[in-house]
């Protein structure tokens, strides 16, 4: 850091994690009220996207738009628009609607090593609701409509993203060129650099080892999401389960353990580390193809291993791989 740059750093729990900012600059004032309105941002975007706060919009939509076309808040209404045409380029890996599913699963996650038929029954009623085919968006109206009584959205894919979306704009109003944000460091914004840096580094660590750090990613005007398949755990035998669903078949996905999404939208980036955990290496592959604009670092389940096999597709001069490491990695660079 340059010796006389003013460096701010302020947090605030929101959205079931906690929020971070760094701020650098010149006036201590002017960098403190900036990041404090940024938080005061991702309060508001929990407020109108939480499923557990009875009042918000989408719990709103969810009582309601079975019934009737509930009518949506502008801006929260391209969120979702954006949600479809996410779900639509990754070729329904990303969904937003895999909520009652994971509902059922928790339930049955709560009950013995052999759930209770009903358990299974409520499973497989709730498979049939998954499917963005089954969400209405009407851009004349503004409205959203559900087209089965069973369908939810669930934005806690897309959310913590959009979130720093929002305050990152607020952070560019107000005419900050350097900071860093993140949402329980699985979702990054790096806005400019540090002073007298070229970029602000992000550490990569193993998915099964997690104090080792096997690369680093250099952000620059960058987004960064990581997404991990496993997330709570069983009630009595404290085991940890696969928290995100393969929308396809409405079971756990497997096959890669923790996925990074790189591009310069932190919304986009959010839903699409997700994503990649679905869609595994061909998958990801095609869809950085498709999209150039977008990086991928896959840790892959190899049972072979002790180690994680990493795959990385679009992050040539962002990753730099921890060379004493590199005897499990496999990179695989992309033809532009």
């Amino acid at each position: 850091m340059v010796s006389d740059t003013v460096i701010v750093k302020t947090a605030r729990h929101s959205m079931g994690t906690r929020f971070e900012i760094v701020v650098c600059g010149d006036d201590e004032i002017t960098l403190r009220t900036a990041a404090e309105r940024a938080l005061d941002e991702i309060e508001q975007v929990e407020e109108q996207l939480s499923i557990y706060i009875p009042d918000s919009d989408i719990s709103d939509i969810n009582a309601r738009a079975a019934n009737e076309p509930v009518k949506v808040e502008p801006q929260l209404f391209q969120l979702l628009k954006r949600a479809a045409e996410l779900n639509a380029a990754t070729w329904g890996a990303f969904d937003i609607t895999v909520a009652p599913v994971m509902r059922a699963l928790n339930a049955m996650a709560s009950q013995d090593e052999n759930p209770p038929d009903d358990e299974a029954m409520r499973l497989e009623d709730a498979r049939q609701c998954i499917g963005m085919s089954k969400v209405i968006l009407d851009d004349a109206l503004g409205s959203v409509r559900f087209l089965d009584k069973g369908v939810m959205l669930d934005l806690g894919g897309i959310g913590k993203g959009y979130a720093i979306e929002r305050a990152v704009a607020v952070l560019r109003d107000a005419n900050i060129v350097s900071a860093f944000i993140h949402g329980g460091t699985s979702s990054i914004y790096a806005l400019g650099s540090p002073p007298g840096q070229d970029a602000w580094l992000v550490g990569v660590t193993d998915a099964r080892e997690p104090n080792q750090r096997i690369a680093t990613l250099a952000l620059r005007d960058k987004a960064l999401s990581v997404s991990s398949i496993y997330g709570w755990k069983k009630a009595e035998k404290s085991k940890r389960c696969r928290h995100v669903i393969d929308p396809h078949t409405g079971m756990p996905s497997k096959g890669v353990l923790r996925a990074y999404a790189i591009s310069s939208s932190p919304t986009d980036v959010d839903a699409l580390s997700t994503a990649f955990l679905v869609l595994g290496v061909e998958g990801v592959r095609e869809y950085c193809k498709q999209h150039p604009e977008v990086g991928a670092l896959l840790m892959l389940d190899a049972s072979k291993c002790e180690k994680c096999t990493i795959v990385a597709f679009g992050l040539d001069g962002i990753i730099k791989l921890n060379c004493a490491q590199c005897e499990y990695f496999v990179t695989e660079a992309m033809n532009r």
